[in-house]
């Protein structure tokens, strides 16, 4: 097994973000790295009993001048830089939700049942893919947002409401800020989705700009 060096691939990513301080992005180098160390580990348990570590780290998340924007630029940035040298790129773009069992301020509902409903919020995102060399390139666009509680039970009403109010939009807007990262690599890139995104006017901005990719039909042709 190859070791695998996550201080050095965390300031790769993030060692360029722009937070106001060259403190708190050497904070933040710290934190990804140690969480990409022990993935899918609580931020306590990934600073390993080391509590100066922890304390500065929930410092960092709760400091206000600390914008989530600005974390994901520098790490889009890096992803759109390493893939300027391949010759083929898979861009899979999919949405997942991130639910909390308690319930807590300001979030929204995940769940499509009453039965299944949980406060927390959708997150949409695009992984790039190294065709030829089979290999994850990086995260290359990602946005998030929480579901209004008063809309649940109202998905009869979505062909009511504008293209760009619904959610399905979430789909164009990836592939808008995917090809703004890229440049020119855009044109060497096959956008892979699943039937969620089989939406005519989704497929129309992709023909439109003349983008490649590949959908999954919603239902057989004939």
């Amino acid at each position: 097994m190859i070791p695998i060096d996550e201080l050095g691939w965390s300031q790769q990513l993030f060692g360029g973000s722009d937070l106001g301080d060259a403190r708190r992005t050497a904070r933040l180098v710290d934190v990804a790295a140690r969480m990409a160390k022990q993935a899918g580990s609580s931020l306590a348990k990934s600073c390993d009993g080391d509590q100066a570590a922890l304390l500065g780290s929930y410092r960092l998340m709760r400091n206000g001048a600390v914008k989530p924007e600005a974390v994901r630029a520098s790490g889009f940035a890096r992803v759109a830089e390493l893939a300027q040298s391949s010759e083929l790129l898979l861009a899979a773009p999919d949405t997942t939700s991130v639910s909390y069992p308690h319930a807590a301020a300001g979030l929204g509902l995940t769940g499509g049942k009453q039965t299944t409903k949980r406060n927390g919020f959708m997150v949409h995102s695009v992984l790039l893919l190294d065709a030829q060399g089979e290999c994850t390139v990086g995260l290359i666009a990602q946005r998030h947002w929480c579901r209004d509680p008063a809309s649940y039970g109202k998905n009869h009403t979505r062909k009511q409401r504008s293209y760009q109010d619904r959610e399905s939009y979430k789909w164009e807007q990836a592939s808008v800020a995917t090809a703004r990262c890229l440049g020119s690599a855009v044109q060497r890139t096959i956008s892979v989705c699943d039937r969620e995104s089989d939406i005519y006017d989704y497929l129309c901005y992709k023909h439109r700009n003349k983008q490649r990719f590949v959908v999954r039909a919603q239902a057989n042709a004939g």
